[in-house]
């Protein structure tokens, strides 16, 4: 059975179940299911002191190297990953701060 979710008017229907309202938190876990962005993008939203923080964590050899990796190979970030957790916890960011950078990064043209 599929579920569809409309974020934009918070209804959620299967082929089977009529439209239900979605609560708040259902419509914010299914934006967030869909946030993605460039590692390009998120890096301008971050701006300079944030990206210099999550820099500075790539650089520290105790860093954990798939960790490391992920933060500067990543041609997408996703909102859900690990990596994005990562860079998340290395500048001080709230789960608040990641959704709003990620509609700033989502909007800006590459």
């Amino acid at each position: 059975m599929i579920t569809h979710v409309n974020v934009e008017t918070g209804l959620r229907w299967t082929e089977d179940e009529p439209q239900t309202h979605l609560d708040a938190a259902e419509i914010l876990d299914a934006e967030r299911a869909k946030m993605k962005c460039s590692s390009l993008q998120g890096k301008i939203a971050l701006g300079e002191y944030n990206w210099a923080k999550v820099y500075s964590l790539v650089n520290d050899t105790n860093t954990p190297f798939a960790l490391r990796v992920s933060i500067t190979s990543a041609v997408e970030w996703k909102r859900l990953s690990q990596t994005v957790d990562g860079i998340a916890w290395a500048a001080g960011m709230s789960d608040t701060d990641v959704d709003d950078m990620f509609r700033v990064a989502m909007s800006i043209a590459p």
